[in-house]
């Protein structure tokens, strides 16, 4: 995957954790939109890894 092609899918996964957060405030989330929002965040988690290899391999 190139390099814009994760950022991109960073910002929008991002974004989507952010709404999330926000709706949380008002309405709680239940297990499955936690499910949801925690599957995510390691989704973010594993693309940040990856483009910092790509920039500074080992």
């Amino acid at each position: 995957m190139a390099k814009e092609k994760y950022e991109s899918e960073l910002k929008r996964l991002r974004s989507e954790q952010n709404k999330t957060r926000q709706d949380e405030v008002f309405g709680g989330m239940s297990p499955a939109e936690r499910a949801k929002y925690d599957g995510k965040a390691e989704q973010i988690h594993r693309l940040e890894s990856e483009i910092r290899n790509r920039h500074f391999p080992s």
